[in-house]
């Protein structure tokens, strides 16, 4: 009767739970995920980055000694964002691509594009190939979450910068104030 038993609104990490789980007790689940990678804003903008930059920033500072096989690696003088930022770079495709892997294992089905209601079992997916809809026994919407402005300090990516505009940053200031602390938070 419907296209999918299952249907998660967003591939963050209940979003991309829920559907592996279902396929696994025999459901067709799918991903609606408007992103072009997976993993919603877990990978795409702070928990999985905000984690490797502390790790990366430790690395350099000498607090976390790593290893290459001839002992302990270390950056001469205070590194630049671009060597910080190489790190997350690298480890958010990673995770990506084990996430799509398990996707693809269990047969859940990534449709790509932004999902909008059409009634309570209908989505309508505007996606690069045009729209299309898809129906659900169930509809699980776990599409993530956007930083608030401050009110008063617009936001111009140089002294105010948003949690999802941090990791692009060109220079490091030598100081940094956060407001607000949720999961995300460096």
């Amino acid at each position: 009767m419907y296209d999918f038993d299952l249907l998660c609104l967003g591939s963050g990490p209940a979003g991309q739970r829920a559907a592996v789980q279902a396929a696994k007790v025999g459901k067709r689940a799918a991903i609606v995920e408007k992103r072009p990678r997976v993993g919603g804003v877990c990978v795409e903008t702070w928990t999985i980055p905000s984690k490797t930059l502390r790790e990366a920033v430790l690395f350099y500072a000498g607090v976390a000694d790593r290893h290459n096989g001839t002992g302990p690696v270390r950056l001469e003088g205070r590194p630049a964002a671009k060597h910080l930022l190489a790190r997350v770079s690298e480890v958010v495709q990673r995770e990506c691509e084990v996430m799509e892997a398990q996707l693809r294992r269990n047969d859940v089905v990534v449709l790509r594009g932004e999902g909008s209601f059409l009634d309570p079992h209908t989505v309508r997916i505007d996606g690069v190939g045009g729209p299309r809809s898809v129906t659900a026994a169930s509809i699980v919407i776990a599409v993530g979450t956007r930083p608030a402005a401050p009110p008063g300090a617009p936001v111009d990516d140089e002294v105010v910068v948003t949690s999802d505009r941090l990791r692009y940053l060109a220079r490091l200031p030598r100081a940094l104030t956060v407001v607000g602390a949720g999961v995300a938070s460096p």
